[in-house]
């Protein structure tokens, strides 16, 4: 399993690999992203029910946020409630309170916000005031709690500690999570990219101990959180990341010719077409939503059709890609992916 002491040796061999490979190993990941942000392991409390089976950014975004910002704050104040439980987690707080793209007013690094206001929230998240308003309104119908006046919005922790809310969906996501870098791993270690082979053992999963559970909880609001800020400085929104990923379909008997340098990905079976249906289907968006974005994909020149069968475009399968992303930005994500790896799966 991935250590905190590994990850500097795995970011240092990959950032000397060269970019066309790194490209080929980011679309296999990429094609397992859309399916980290559903609900539809859930029973359907009412809570759950205000997010619906695949969670919007918009309304995902602020709850994120909140969340670790009440972490941060439970972290650092002796007095809160559960902050033994807390520091019990070993959650990567530095992580949180020092990273460029948000600033937690707990943590007294900002002096911007003197608590979580709804302009806080607006301020990390990218989303207008009145959006981040309108988000959090059914979540104070259902939690009045959630906010009062010395500390602004926050997530009161006995929705954590005392109920299984999400639970369901939380765990089926880690287990898709830990497919998927498992099979990025194991392609790195194949290819001699690492010499080590790093596992990511779920087992414990089945019958798995409080804190365990509840550092994947944190750490999958973490996850979101970076993932919409990330996106939110690329070319690409949210829905058209997600349906890109559902049309990066990798056969996986044939996902080890991917590190092949000249491969054509359709003709040699790598990754297979797919329609508007399939792709409703597995990403659980409208398939008019779908279409709309379909056809938004191709004026990007991301996408390309023919007749009822959706491609990705050469343009994707290039290298060239990539460069709507800096250097840094590329290795800034890797560093939080595999501290979110590691911090995700090992049990407390």
């Amino acid at each position: 399993m991935i250590g905190n002491s590994d990850i500097a040796d795995i970011e240092e061999k990959l950032s000397k690999l060269p970019r066309d490979k790194v490209h080929k190993l980011l679309l296999l990941h990429l094609s397992g992203f859309s399916d980290f942000f559903l609900n539809i392991a859930s029973y359907g409390d009412e809570v759950e029910k205000t997010l619906g089976s695949r969670v919007a950014a918009k309304t995902l975004a602020p709850l994120s946020f909140m969340i670790i910002n009440t972490v941060v704050y439970t972290y650092l104040n002796k007095n809160a409630p559960y902050h033994q439980e807390i520091i019990k987690m070993n959650l990567p707080i530095h992580e949180f309170m020092n990273h460029p793209l948000f600033k937690f007013e707990y943590s007294n690094i900002s002096k911007k916000f003197s608590k979580n206001t709804i302009e806080c929230i607006s301020y990390n998240t990218g989303y207008p005031k009145e959006t981040v308003r309108r988000q959090l309104k059914p979540w104070l119908n259902i939690v009045p709690d959630a906010r009062n006046k010395k500390l602004g919005y926050f997530f009161p922790f006995e929705i954590m500690f005392d109920t299984d809310l999400f639970k369901k969906s939380h765990l089926w996501i880690a287990k898709k999570m830990r497919g998927n870098w498992s099979s990025l791993l194991d392609n790195l270690a194949e290819l001699n990219y690492i010499k080590k082979i790093y596992k990511i053992d779920t087992d414990h999963l089945s019958n798995i101990n409080q804190l365990s559970y509840l550092r994947i909880w944190v750490m999958l609001h973490w996850y979101w959180s970076l993932c919409f800020q990330y996106i939110s400085n690329s070319p690409l929104n949210y829905n058209e990341c997600c349906v890109l990923s559902s049309c990066l379909f990798f056969d996986n008997d044939l996902k080890k010719k991917i590190s092949d340098k000249n491969v054509d990905f359709y003709s040699e079976g790598v990754i297979k077409p797919v329609n508007l249906n399939s792709i409703a289907e597995s990403t659980l968006i409208p398939r008019e939503t779908v279409r709309r974005v379909v056809n938004s994909l191709i004026e990007k020149n991301i996408l390309k059709k023919n007749n009822n069968k959706i491609y990705i475009t050469e343009f994707v399968t290039n290298p060239k890609f990539l460069v709507t992303s800096s250097n840094k930005t590329l290795r800034n994500m890797l560093h939080d992916s595999l501290v979110i790896i590691t911090h995700m799966f090992n049990p407390v």
